[in-house]
């Protein structure tokens, strides 16, 4: 089992006053069960794909709704659930593959 530690509260196609759409992210970092930030591992939040960083971190451009997240490191492939995404806001994920 794969723990999905989050604090969302994510956000995308939310207009400004002006009718400009807002952009919207999650963001976070991947960790390895002992707690070791992984790097180059592939993040997908509903279509959005993104690499982590040498610190483990990403950056997801999401749409609002209810997204699948799934992490792929070295071939092998985590579901560790879903994230709510709330129009206006980028919110913060941290995942733990244990």
């Amino acid at each position: 089992m794969i723990p999905l530690l989050l604090a969302l509260s994510l956000a995308a196609n939310a207009q400004t006053p002006a009718g400009t759409p807002v952009a919207s992210a999650v963001e976070g970092i991947v960790f390895d069960a002992a707690g070791v930030p992984i790097v180059g591992a592939q993040v997908r939040v509903g279509p959005a794909v993104a690499i982590t960083d040498d610190r483990g971190g990403f950056h997801v451009p999401v749409e609002a709704g209810v997204q699948p997240v799934v992490v792929e490191v070295d071939g092998r492939s985590w579901e560790p659930g879903t994230v709510q995404v709330t129009a206006g806001q980028t919110s913060e994920a941290l995942v733990t593959l244990g």
